[in-house]
């Protein structure tokens, strides 16, 4: 009869087990967190995108957008209390009139007058009496922005992006 003797160094099953799967823990953990901020930042990259070539959307405008991850919990705000109006459409009423701007508005600081014995209301600049705003009881904004569109479509390919952090890419 043969014998045959199995000798295991190195300490206990359990003990490399329980490290290896520590490991792959940490490497999942570590592969996680790449992937979201991979994702975190192409939705805003792509974001600000869409909203500078939605129209006269300037710095305040793509700067003011904010993708932030915490605690693997993907946000998306905006500086700029009202811009959801530009990502549903939607009509804003004025209380009584709501007051646009005509070209660029009138300059910080910038005293008006309200224009007399026109048709359409109008506020005027003291100093050269041009018009800087128009009054309106309501303006309808059609929606501009799809941020939930880019935010699906970047999420589509979270495992692609997962899958290159496990590989170390």
């Amino acid at each position: 009869m043969v014998k045959v003797t199995i000798e295991i160094t190195g300490g206990s099953i359990s003990e490399r087990v329980s490290k290896n799967i520590d490991a792959t823990i940490e490497q999942v953990n570590t592969a996680v967190t790449a992937a979201m901020n991979m994702a975190r930042s192409m939705i805003e990259e792509q974001a600000r995108s869409m909203i500078a070539g939605s129209g006269k959307f300037g710095g305040r405008w793509t700067d003011g957008l904010h993708v932030t991850l915490d605690n693997m919990r993907l946000s998306m705000s905006h500086d700029v209390s009202y811009a959801d109006i530009f990502e549903t459409g939607g009509t804003i009423t004025g209380h009584p009139l709501l007051w646009l701007p005509i070209g660029d508005g009138p300059a910080d600081g910038e005293k008006l007058v309200s224009a007399k014995g026109t048709r359409v209301p109008l506020m005027l600049s003291i100093t050269d009496k041009s018009p800087k705003l128009f009054g309106t009881e309501s303006v309808t904004i059609p929606k501009k922005w799809d941020l939930n569109g880019v935010v699906q479509n970047v999420m589509q390919n979270f495992a692609d992006y997962f899958s290159a952090a496990m590989k170390g890419q």
